[in-house]
């Protein structure tokens, strides 16, 4: 059982955690915020919501737990991160007490925590059965001392969430979840530690796709499939700018290497792998109603697993959710049960 000696400000954010936990949220602690891969800031707390099929919540929430916490500042930091990060809400956490933070956090559209209702809930009852965030950066960084850059691709995984709520963002989730669903296959001493990332890794990409799918719930069922399976295929930019920026390759490939067959070769093999990713599995299963409506809970399940004292294996977990290993399997055409015996 893993349990760090926490400091007051990480005691705090791992208190507040479990409280929007317990209010329904999908909840990440400590965000890595960059911009063109310089590290900005971190954010304490990042809260998404299903608020209705067409709607959902994302929110800052910003802590500071200390003697003297500037609320009014913490305020305009938040306020301002919110605005940078387009979120629909921000909230800050502070020790101050005074009624003058709560009326200008108001009047700025910040919920605000303070004073005595931020002590009740760090004295509250916290869930014994989860690990804090600091023991699990720490079982990443122990599954392997060569691996160290496990720490690093955790890190990333979290920042997308920030501000990569796309299709590009679902690509890159899912070479995350490849990666440790081959680790844990391979590296059996460690794949207790291997399944934390792989839960969470499916955890933000589930995520990822409800935030995606949001936009067209409404549509018919094969619209919604076409539109995963362009998604899948080619991200963010589409089909149609994908080839125009492919062609261009091309062309300038060709116009360097002197050779009649070149551009047919190349455009053969981008058509190849291409057609070469099943990606009809994803997105069929995700454009199901049934499925995406349960993006959200699913989600939140595989980031309890996750986050558990008691790791469970596949082999253990809910079926819903032993499906959806099964699917990402068959995408990568990794043997299913090798991953769903362990």
């Amino acid at each position: 059982m893993m349990n760090q000696e926490l400091n007051k400000g990480a005691t705090a954010e791992e208190a507040l955690r479990h409280y929007f936990i317990n209010q329904g949220y999908f909840v990440v602690r400590s965000l890595p915020f960059k911009y063109n891969q310089i590290d900005i800031t971190d954010v304490d707390l990042w809260l998404y919501s299903k608020a209705s099929a067409f709607s959902r919540e994302r929110t800052n929430v910003d802590i500071k737990n200390k003697k003297g916490a500037k609320a009014f500042e913490r305020i305009i930091w938040a306020k301002g991160l919110q605005t940078t990060l387009r979120l629909e809400r921000a909230i800050v956490a502070t020790s101050f007490t005074k009624d003058e933070a709560q009326k200008f956090g108001l009047a700025n559209n910040i919920i605000m925590i303070t004073g005595d209702k931020l002590k009740k809930i760090i004295d509250g009852e916290v869930n014994s059965n989860r690990i804090t965030e600091e023991d699990f950066i720490s079982s990443t960084q122990n599954v392997e001392k060569r691996e160290s850059d496990y720490k690093r691709r955790y890190q990333m995984s979290k920042s997308r969430l920030l501000s990569n709520l796309n299709f590009d963002a679902c690509n890159e989730y899912l070479q995350e979840i490849k990666f440790f669903l081959e680790q844990s296959m391979i590296k059996v001493d460690n794949n207790i530690n291997h399944l934390r990332l792989l839960y969470i890794n499916i955890a933000f990409l589930l995520i990822c796709i409800d935030f995606i799918t949001k936009e067209f719930t409404s549509v018919e069922k094969k619209t919604r499939a076409e539109i995963l399976q362009n998604g899948f295929n080619y991200g963010e930019r589409g089909k149609e700018r994908t080839e125009t920026i492919t062609d261009a390759a091309i062309k300038l490939a060709s116009s360097v290497i002197a050779s009649p067959s070149i551009a047919t070769t190349l455009k053969r093999a981008v058509d190849e792998q291409t057609k070469n990713r099943p990606v009809g599995i994803l997105s069929d299963y995700f454009a199901h109603t049934n499925n995406m409506n349960s993006l959200f809970k699913n989600a939140s399940l595989f980031e309890l697993h996750a986050y558990s004292q008691v790791v469970t294996t596949p082999s253990q977990l809910p079926i819903d959710l032993q499906s959806i290993i099964g699917l990402l399997t068959d995408f990568f055409r990794i043997d299913r049960k090798k991953i769903l015996n362990l």
